[in-house]
């Protein structure tokens, strides 16, 4: 089996050319792992020497099922060999041979797409709109053979300003086919449009510019939103949103409370177009709600002493990823290390959003000395004991 390492690295660190990185790399073996710290629950890294250098290519892994045959791996590693530079990529061509081995196969949490709120139907953002417009109009004239470089020039300027914002199933499929019917196409210059198409990887993958345009598309839907409000048409109550996070599957509500690594998990989810407007909008109205709470109602009334900023942003930190368990364990630190007076579930939920059910977190609230518990506990304990005395040096 063959495929594309891509999101290679380190050849910036060692200050040296791509094409020359790629091609001191052909011949090498390499480890396939899964990577279970990675938001994207699929992700396969190829290490080189214990060192992640690159992913193996996300279409890759669906097309081929990658992901199920590295699962039916011991220790969900194997062997792969770098063969050659890729014709369109920056990437470098690898083969596998996985056959003695059974691949396993994944029953995911069936996806929740028959809720919403009654009185508002999600609409796209016009950034949405558009792009669905001119990748149909680039998809009809290649399968029609129709294309020129001068119908086919403004349509790809176009799809390269918002392929970005593209985070929906319909849209990756037709990114991949728009690639495909490219490079078959008989016109050379429309043919050589591929490789601009390909190269857009790039910047659809930085998680920086995700973040960036995640924030845009959020921004955009709340002026819908409030435009639906302001007319008075729709009313919507903190129950009704509610309602819709408890619907959700569990690793959305989870994932939910954290925005620099959300727009990751919703990426590589990829939801059909329908069902991504429902959880967007839902977010959205979430984060709507949660900013008309005052300050007595968020734990940050509950913080004893100076440095109430930086201890926000402290613990914000430190819950981030955490199951609801460990978050009760996290809190039951700062009260007993007198950084707060008390952290009760409710100004929790006030302040970082749906972190999880009641019971979860006072078990680790409550519990936090049983064994499974105890030395995260001590841990956290001593990094709060350390920020608390670099606070006084500064001082």
């Amino acid at each position: 089996m063959r495929f594309s390492t891509v999101g290679l690295k380190f050849y910036k660190e060692q200050d040296i050319d791509i094409d020359d990185y790629i091609s001191s790399l052909i011949g090498k073996t390499v480890i396939l792992q899964h990577d279970t710290d990675n938001i994207d629950s699929h992700a396969i890294a190829v290490t080189l020497d214990g060192k992640v250098i690159g992913y193996v290519r996300r279409n890759d892994i669906d097309e081929n099922n990658i992901y199920g045959y590295i699962m039916g791996c011991y220790h969900h590693c194997h062997v792969a060999k770098f063969v050659a530079a890729s014709s369109m990529h920056k990437s470098i061509i690898t083969e596998v041979n996985f056959i003695d081995i059974t691949p396993m196969t994944e029953k995911e949490e069936p996806i929740e797409s028959y809720w919403r709120i009654d009185a508002l139907k999600p609409e796209p953002i016009a950034e949405w709109r558009e792009l669905k417009r001119v990748m149909n109009s680039m998809l009809t004239l290649l399968r029609l053979k129709a294309c020129n470089v001068s119908n086919m020039r403004p349509l790809i300027d176009k799809f390269k300003n918002l392929a970005v914002l593209g985070y929906s199933k319909e849209f990756y499929d037709d990114r991949q086919e728009l690639c495909r019917m490219l490079g078959d196409c008989a016109d050379k210059d429309v043919a050589e449009m591929q490789i601009e198409v390909a190269n857009l990887s790039t910047k659809i993958y930085d998680n920086d510019e995700r973040i960036k345009y995640y924030h845009y598309i959020c921004r955009e839907i709340e002026k819908i939103i409030k435009l639906n409000l302001e007319s008075g048409s729709v009313n919507i109550s903190r129950k009704d949103v509610e309602i819709m996070i408890n619907k959700m599957p569990k690793d959305f509500r989870v994932n939910m409370n954290y925005e620099k690594t959300f727009q990751s998990f919703l990426y590589y989810k990829r939801l059909p177009r329908n069902i991504l407007l429902i959880y967007l909008y839902t977010i959205v109205m979430n984060g709507m709600i949660n900013k008309e709470h005052s300050y007595h109602d968020s734990i940050r009334n509950y913080i004893v002493g100076p440095y109430k900023d930086d201890w926000m942003e402290f613990i914000s930190k430190s819950i981030e990823g955490n199951n609801i368990t460990m978050i009760g364990c996290t809190m039951r630190a700062y009260v007993n290390c007198g950084v707060l007076s008390s952290a009760p579930y409710r100004q929790m939920v006030n302040t970082f959003g749906n972190i999880g059910n009641d019971d979860s977190y006072h078990k680790g609230f409550n519990k936090y000395e049983d064994k499974n518990l105890k030395l995260y506990y001590d841990y956290m304990c001593d990094i709060i004991e350390s920020h608390k005395k670099n606070q006084g040096s500064e001082k």
